[in-house]
């Protein structure tokens, strides 16, 4: 008797990660959950770092556990955008990535402006001013015996992957976030890259979401499974998952993050885009992805996790407020971009909204086996475990 087929996304937030089993059902997809596992950083002595050892071998249970009753027919993985790890000539980890939150980032938008003026690296990338952005932790590590040595950088979603498959390859969607893309071509900003000061060496051949780039490995234990690149930033997923009724309709992603905007044909780089911090964010089908990171659900991460049994003491009493002051609290939550840690918060952005006066149809991607457990506003998260369907034909999700 033969034994089901599932396409297995590894689909990994910042507060949790889990493995899902997306099962093809005539012109439906039927998703369940194989494994949910939380995602805990580390504080070491030189600063807040992701333990992405431990996220990979609980996803290799998850992997495991959806291979036991059902026959894989590929894997995908999608996560966070903006960090990274390095690699030297052996594709071996030169440390644990940081976390985007560490405070390493303080000064490095300013250093970034002084070799290459704000004006022009939006116009290039467009992608909004956060300090949590790939290139300021890129340069925040000049100087540093990581950089010197590096040969590639992969980011999480591409490590992962690359764990997996033994390919390192630098997924497009992904690499979007990093704030070094070309909104317009899709491809590394050379010249742009060359006058912040970092070396071109380590920023390798993209690829786009649906290409094969590897099999699993054999002590993996999991069988000849393809490898697919995926819409590997989790936002990009999402969106790609959103049955959108034409460009004019907006998408609210809801994670630790909150994003909201529009997937578009063609970026939009002008003057207003810029003023309102908007990001261009590259999507599935070389769509972009037009939208504003705001406060998502890290507050009310934070105070869960302050509030475990397994927190210490003194984190656990800031959360015990007494009922009777409920009705008086007042909200003190930003609603502008940049809360990414205390010393970084600043506001100052005009409050109108900005969306492009064209209402063409988008194209929506071919297949997703999906894992829609993350909480996203609108329609559900989908990290494609594939998108497009084994034999190549398109397949609409849902």
């Amino acid at each position: 008797m033969s034994r089901p087929g599932v396409f297995a996304a590894v689909d990994l937030g910042a507060e949790s990660g889990r493995v899902v089993c997306g099962r093809l059902d005539g012109d439906r997809m039927e998703l369940e959950e194989a494994h949910r596992f939380p995602n805990r950083p580390v504080r070491l002595p030189d600063g807040l770092r992701w333990n992405l050892l431990s996220l990979f071998s609980a996803a290799l249970d998850g992997l495991r556990s959806a291979a036991e009753d059902s026959d894989l027919r590929s894997v995908g993985v999608d996560a966070w955008g903006v960090d990274y790890a390095l690699l030297d000539a052996g594709d071996r980890v030169l440390g644990l990535p940081f976390h985007y939150r560490d405070e390493r980032t303080v000064g490095m938008v300013e250093r970034a402006y002084a070799r290459v003026p704000r004006d022009e690296l939006y116009r290039t990338t467009g992608i909004q001013t956060m300090p949590i952005n790939t290139v300021f932790q890129l340069l925040a590590e000049e100087g540093g015996e990581s950089l010197a040595a590096a040969s590639r950088i992969a980011l999480v979603p591409d490590l992962i992957a690359s764990w997996l498959c033994g390919v390192v390859a630098n997924e497009a969607t992904a690499a979007s976030t990093t704030g070094l893309l070309d909104a317009r071509t899709g491809r590394w900003a050379g010249g742009l890259i060359e006058r912040l000061g970092l070396p071109a060496r380590i920023f390798g051949e993209l690829v786009e979401p649906g290409a094969i780039v590897g099999s699993v490995l054999p002590h993996h234990r999991l069988g000849d499974v393809p490898v697919c690149a995926v819409a590997a930033h989790d936002t990009a997923s999402a969106f790609v998952a959103a049955p959108l009724a034409d460009r004019t309709s907006a998408v609210l992603s809801s994670g630790t993050w909150s994003l909201l905007g529009l997937e578009l044909d063609e970026p939009v780089l002008d003057e207003d885009a810029q003023a309102f911090n908007l990001s261009n964010e590259r999507g599935v089908d070389g769509t972009t992805r037009l939208l504003r990171n705001v406060m998502g659900l890290w507050l009310l991460q934070s105070a869960a996790a302050r509030s475990s049994p397994r927190a210490p003491a003194s984190t656990r009493t800031c959360c015990a407020w007494p009922r009777r002051r409920a009705t008086t609290c007042r909200s003190s939550i930003p609603t502008t971009t940049t809360c990414c840690a205390p010393a970084t918060c600043r506001s100052g952005s005009p409050r109108r909204a900005y969306a492009p006066d064209s209402d063409r149809r988008h194209r929506r991607a071919s297949s997703c086996a999906a894992s829609s457990s993350r909480s996203h506003a609108s329609t559900g998260s989908c990290s494609s475990a594939s998108s497009r369907s084994p034999g190549g034909a398109s397949r609409r999700s849902t």
